[in-house]
């Protein structure tokens, strides 16, 4: 089995990574946020609203309370035994320091996609306007990217690959992942 997870704070570049690298090489690719998803109505069955349709805010919420009671790596551990048809696996959405520890007790690898926050902030408010997303906060959200990026840069020491995502275009940053998920996977 291969365990691959990528960490980093809101629109560093993480799901490019994954997009543009590891989906085409057949590389099964697991969220955080669907599985938590699929665990609240397990836990919450009181909760009417509806999970896919739940704001990221919500989700947070909801995910504290069952890592709560079940421990900070609860979605990680849940990630490592998910029943997958193919060997080869990534977990996108880590943030926590025991989720990078659960990871590497079962000798997965953990790339870190750092980003600034200026470029996080503007490639989120860019992804949020393509949606549709009109009542954006942008001081908050800027915010959170802070409070998000503060969080992944004390884990950059615990991780098996850092990437940093200061690159002028797309091409340029999936260019140098690519080498060194090449040296990281040999």
């Amino acid at each position: 089995k291969l365990l691959l997870w990528v960490a980093g704070a809101t629109a560093s570049g993480k799901d490019t990574l994954i997009d543009e690298l590891l989906t085409p090489l057949w590389f099964t690719i697991l969220k955080t946020s669907a599985m938590l998803r699929r665990a609240i109505p397990l836990f919450y069955d009181w909760i009417e609203e509806d999970a896919n349709s739940m704001s990221p805010v919500r989700l947070n919420e909801l995910g504290r309370g069952i890592r709560e009671v079940h421990g900070e790596d609860f979605f990680t551990q849940l990630a490592i035994y998910e029943e997958i048809a193919w060997e080869q696996r990534v977990i996108n959405g880590i943030r926590r320091g025991e989720e990078f520890d659960a990871i590497h007790r079962n000798n997965g690898a953990v790339v870190l996609v750092i980003s600034s926050v200026q470029e996080s902030l503007r490639r989120a408010l860019e992804i949020r306007k393509r949606f549709g997303d009109t009542s954006i906060d942008e001081a908050s959200l800027k915010t959170h990217i802070e409070y998000e990026k503060r969080k992944v840069d004390i884990l950059a020491s615990k991780a098996d690959l850092v990437l940093r995502n200061n690159f002028g275009t797309k091409e340029e940053f999936i260019d140098f992942s690519r080498q060194k998920m090449i040296e990281l996977l040999k």
